[in-house]
This record gives C-alpha cells, sequence and structure tokens, in this order.
C-alpha cells in the first residue's frame, strides 16, 4: 500500500511536534527528502526497471550492497561483524 510508511511517522511527528518545518532548513530537508529521495529516486527506478533485462538488473542490484558497506566503513568509520 503506498504511502502505509508515512503512517508509521504520525506518531513521531505528534510527540516531537513540527516546528522545524517552520525553519527555512527544515523546509529544504523536507522539500529535498520529498523530491529527491522518494519521487525522483523511485520514478528513474521504475522507468530503469521496466527497461532493464532480469539478468542485467541483477549485478548492480548486489552490487549496491558491496558499495553501500565500503562506504560506510571508509566514510562513516563504520565497524562490520564477522558475519557482514
Amino acid at each position: 500500500m503506498p504511502g502505509s510508511a508515512g503512517l508509521l511517522v504520525v506518531p513521531l511527528v505528534l510527540l516531537l511536534g513540527t516546528l522545524w518545518l517552520a525553519t527555512t532548513g527544515g523546509a529544504a530537508v523536507a522539500v529535498y527528502r520529498a523530491l529527491f529521495t522518494g519521487f525522483l529516486a523511485y520514478r528513474l527506478f521504475g522507468h530503469g526497471t521496466r527497461r532493464t533485462p532480469a539478468q542485467v538488473a541483477t549485478t548492480p542490484a548486489r552490487a549496491e550492497l558491496a558499495v553501500a558497506a565500503v562506504l560506510g566503513v571508509t566514510v562513516l568509520d563504520e565497524r562490520l561483524s564477522a558475519a557482514s
């Protein structure tokens, strides 16, 4: 169900309030998250999956996990467990 993840955030918003949205920085973050990490990312993902064969799409999908792990370790100084 689209938008159902937003329902999970409602208690947090009710608890913490929305005053941060009245600031320039807060509004900019909200717009950025809505447009780029939400709308645009899913539109591009949908466009790519409609036009890409499964054999081709599998490699970048698997590589994404490895790249995320490497970035986490190198950029954010995260520590990976043995299982990771």
